[in-house]
């Protein structure tokens, strides 16, 4: 450029650039997948795949129309096109090209149907510079025929399998013939994708299935000229409008789940230039995207609501009551959300029933019962933590954390992290739902509730938030000692949440491996841990009777121990014939004997300070009879 002068420039193409293109296709299915969407577009109706092993050549010949002028192989980005395909495929002009990728060399031949043909040899340096240039040589042949096929002689870079040809037959709707040394095959459309819903779209149609083996590492995908690609444009766009739908959960998890989309013809949906193996991310695409969406959500929502029809209120939460057409209802992302949709709520909670405890390479691992199912008609708590002790109590309710339903209150809450790191004590709990008394059943049973656990200490009600406990106890102290003394199945569910809360640790620490013994858990320890701990923070003027209570206890239980491995030496003496066994299995009886009269005296001793401890019930009192009465009056 001169000064006070204006120059035009124009874009052109580098020798360097040109030498390049082969590189833009990185693997020999790339190249038998440009040459057999050249066949597509010229309107084949049979495609003939020669792979000659041992001269190492692979020829693909189609019968389409032929290529009249032999020069716009060679020139890039110019492909020749008629303007219907152009207009429709948005060819790049690269894809003869591709042919050299993994060629030493190759010959394209043209077949006309007026019998005329030509043969264009080349070489890979017919890219290079200096340019080798490529032999042209006319051909002729029986009018009528027509085709065209492009041979390559194999470089030793090229991996070639039968897979890597039937994954790029792909599902190109023309004949495709395998011919090899073993013999000919037709190749089926290569599809392993199975859909268990298809919709028809504005934009083309669209294939769903939550249990379909994605078909490449990208399970959103899409299919133009009878290829398919992972797209996570496209995943992209579809998730943006599934947080738009109406149904947003039951929309995303639609998006999430592999798909297959059949891009039609047209330049409004574009595709990434030159291998065609993602879309861009346009206007229409989104267009496209919101369609998809609100076909298929609608398609999987009205197919769930058919197999619905005939369920009960209540479902197993792991598997429902579906037929072979529905299968795909028990994909655990799609069941929860569909389910849900249609008025079903998991009712899930941790039962406490019973811990599993197990050695693994890094100690010990102890995890609950969580229990759950599909309930109808189910209560909507805005309380994680109520929701889960009133599923567990036997009223079928979900957490919905904007629900306003259900109120609750706790009376007389106390708590002492310190002292007391397990429980916190409350006077009462009172449930309304919808302004009412909650009742258990219609005959208006109320409920039954002695206690709410957190196995992570987070008591999400506004009267516990402050609270950091496994468990709160509704009732004193004594209340508690006589309930875990007297009802040992629902005392071992509050105490199993305490371990499962302090091997979590939010309680005083790795407390749990104490109480086990031998991988069995020794509860009697942990009610006394609760217990004792209760008493120092709510009661310290019970808390010394309370100690002596289960010193009594724990004695009184190494005495039965003590008693049971008595009896297993005398049924060992009693196997031996000898005076000497003879005379220690008496020694052993009478022990025995006086180890019985020992237990005795100190369970009554047990019980006596138990009841001073609270921990049992008093004794009840004696009835008086007329006999008893005269001898009362007479004192």
């Amino acid at each position: 450029m001169t000064n006070n002068q204006t120059d035009l420039l124009y874009a052109h193409m580098t020798a360097g650039a040109l030498k390049s293109i082969p590189r833009m296709f990185s693997s020999f299915h790339d190249v038998l997948v440009e040459l057999l969407q050249n066949a597509y577009r010229a309107g084949a109706g049979n495609v003939c795949i020669t792979h000659e092993a041992a001269q190492s050549t692979l020829e693909v010949d189609d019968d389409g129309p032929g290529l009249v002028g032999a020069q716009v192989l060679l020139d890039v980005g110019d492909s020749a096109w008629s303007e219907a395909v152009a207009r429709a495929a948005c060819p790049a002009g690269m894809g003869a090209l591709a042919a050299f990728a993994f060629a030493s060399k190759v010959v394209f031949t043209s077949r006309l149907a007026d019998g005329t043909g030509w043969r264009l040899t080349a070489t890979p340096e017919a890219l290079q510079t200096p340019a080798q240039p490529a032999l042209l040589e006319p051909l002729s042949h029986a009018a009528g025929e027509h085709g065209f096929s492009v041979k390559m002689v194999l470089s030793g870079e090229a991996v070639l399998s039968k897979h890597v040809i039937e994954r790029a037959r792909a599902l190109y709707p023309f004949r495709v013939v395998l011919r090899t040394a073993e013999g000919e095959e037709v190749l089926e459309p290569y599809r392993t994708f199975r859909p268990d819903v298809t919709v028809e779209t504005p934009y083309g149609r669209v294939e769903w299935s939550p249990s379909q083996n994605y078909l490449c590492d990208e399970p959103t995908q899409f299919s133009r000229e009878g290829q398919w690609h992972g797209s996570r444009v496209l995943r992209s766009a579809l998730m943006a409008a599934a947080e738009r739908h109406p149904a947003a959960a039951v929309a995303k998890v639609v998006a999430a789940k592999p798909l297959l989309w059949f891009v039609p013809d047209g330049d409004g949906i574009q595709l990434h230039l030159p291998d065609r193996t993602e879309l861009i991310d346009t206007v229409a695409l989104h267009r496209a995207a919101e369609a998809i969406i609100t076909a298929l959500t609608a398609a999987v929502i009205e197919a769930a609501q058919a197999a619905a029809r005939t369920w009960p209120d209540r479902l197993d939460a792991t598997f429902l009551p579906v037929t072979l057409s529905s299968h795909w209802l028990q994909d655990e992302a799609v069941r929860k959300v569909v389910v849900e949709h249609l008025g079903w709520h998991l009712v899930g909670y941790d039962g406490f029933h019973e811990l599993w405890v197990a050695e693994d390479g890094d100690g010990v691992s102890i995890s609950g019962d969580a229990q759950g199912y599909l309930e109808r008609k189910s209560l909507p708590v805005a309380s994680a933590a109520l929701a889960e002790n009133l599923a567990r109590c036997g009223v079928a309710a979900y957490y919905a954390p904007a629900s306003t339903r259900v109120r609750a209150r706790v009376r007389g809450l106390r708590h002492d992290l310190k002292a007391s790191p397990y429980l916190a004590l409350a006077e009462g709990l009172e449930i309304e739902v919808d302004g009412k008394p909650l009742r258990t059943s219609d005959s208006g049973e109320p409920l039954d509730i002695r206690w709410l656990a957190a196995v992570d200490g987070a008591f999400d009600l506004f009267d516990l938030d402050a609270v950091s406990a496994a468990v709160v106890w509704l009732g004193d102290v004594p209340a508690l000692a006589r309930y875990l003394g007297s009802r040992e199945a629902e005392a071992q569910s509050l105490l199993n949440a305490v371990v499962l809360y302090d091997y979590h640790g939010y309680g005083s620490g790795c407390q749990y491996c104490e109480w086990l013994d031998d991988l069995e858990m020794d509860y009697r320890s942990v009610a006394d841990e609760v217990l004792v701990s209760a008493s120092q923070a709510f009661e310290p003027n019970m808390a010394g009777r309370r100690a002596i209570y289960f010193g009594l206890a724990h004695a009184t239980a190494a005495l039965v121990d003590s008693g049971r491995e008595l009896d297993r030496v005398a049924h060992i003496l009693k196997s031996v014939e000898h005076a000497d066994a003879r005379r220690l299995a008496a020694r052993i009886a009478a022990a025995d004997r006086s180890l019985a009269r020992l237990r005795q005296e100190m369970a009554a001793a047990e019980v006596v300070h138990g009841r001073r401890a609270g921990v049992l019930a008093p004794a009840p009192r004696a009835k008086r009879t007329a006999a008893t009465a005269r001898a009362v009056v007479k004192a």
